[in-house]
């Protein structure tokens, strides 16, 4: 075989050397392999994806606070209203039902919500210390009242509401929901009689006190008499156990009168001048509740009897026996 002068393979190798570019000496560019490339954006995506995390959790943070504003704001806009509304509607919502809109039939009258928290309370807390006068919890107030307006039929029990939440929801029923059980045109004979009123001093004698106030409750209608009756007789029920509870007639008087009996005061003096009156007033009809409501008239005349024999003995004075 024979071989390409050297002359020719000079000129060819010159030809390939001259055809390939020169390179920099100094030129400091490397070629990223494909792992590499693959790493660094993989570590880019981790780094994007912590940001936008950070970023989201930031947000969630500012629309919570945001949405905890927003509630307190329409809370208190809500209770704004709620004012606004009692005042310039105080008395038209009352005036607009009578006691017959919340009867449950003809023979029974008693509001069912009055009949099924009474019920409640004689089975579940008649021995619960300071009932009426210890307050219950708001929450459950109100979940009681909507459990009710949603169902009327909803069982108390099974709704697992305190009996001191009930109690209250009981006076709210009375003094928000249901008109006054003495109309106004009564109210004031009422405190005539007890001595409340600024024209007159009361009746000095019980026993006549007793009589004119129970010939006062027979002015009322017919429904009104009866829901009052239902409700100082569990009042009776509720003092016979003061033992247990610690509300005697006096302690329900004075925690029950602003709603049974509602006047307006235009000051504190004529609030502190009336109230003993008011309370006394409401602590007669549970103490004579059987002579005020059921007719029962050797009530009075056993008082009468027990007064008599015990001026004579104070007397020193012996009554003769027959």
């Amino acid at each position: 075989m024979l071989s390409a002068p050297p002359s020719v393979a000079k000129l060819k190798l010159e030809q390939v050397l001259t055809s390939v570019p020169p390179q920099e000496e100094d030129s400091n560019f490397e070629v990223a392999s494909p792992k590499d490339n693959t790493t660094a954006s993989r570590g880019k995506a981790e780094n994007d994806k912590t940001g936008k995390k950070k970023e989201d959790r930031k947000k969630s943070r500012e629309d919570e606070k945001q949405e905890k504003r927003r509630l307190k704001e329409e809370e208190r806009q809500k209770r704004l209203t709620e004012k606004k509304k009692k005042k310039a509607g105080k008395g038209t919502t009352v005036a607009q039902q009578g006691i017959e809109d919340f009867m449950q039939s003809e023979d029974n009258p008693t509001p069912l919500f009055v009949e099924k928290c009474i019920k409640f309370i004689e089975e579940e807390g008649l021995d619960s210390e300071g009932i009426y006068r210890v307050p219950g919890n708001r929450a459950h107030v109100d979940l009681l009242f909507q459990k009710f307006d949603e169902e009327p039929s909803i069982s108390i029990r099974e709704l697992d509401i305190p009996v001191n939440a009930v109690a209250t929801a009981l006076k709210d029923f009375f003094s928000k929901r249901l008109p006054p059980l003495i109309p106004p045109s009564l109210m004031n004979e009422l405190t005539e009689i007890s001595g409340a009123s600024y024209s007159t001093s009361g009746i000095q004698d019980k026993s006549c006190r007793l009589f004119t106030l129970r010939d006062l409750l027979k002015k009322l209608p017919s429904c009104n008499f009866e829901v009052l009756k239902f409700v100082f007789q569990h009042f009776v029920k509720v003092a016979d156990n003061c033992r247990l509870n610690s509300m005697d007639s006096k302690n329900l008087a004075i925690c029950w009168w602003p709603t049974l009996l509602p006047l307006e005061f235009s000051d504190m003096m004529m609030f502190e001048r009336m109230r003993p009156h008011l309370e006394d007033s409401v602590q007669t009809m549970i103490d004579q509740f059987r002579f005020l409501f059921c007719g029962e008239e050797e009530v009075v005349m056993n008082c009468n009897i027990f007064l008599l024999l015990l001026q004579c003995h104070l007397s020193g004075f012996q009554l003769s026996s027959a």
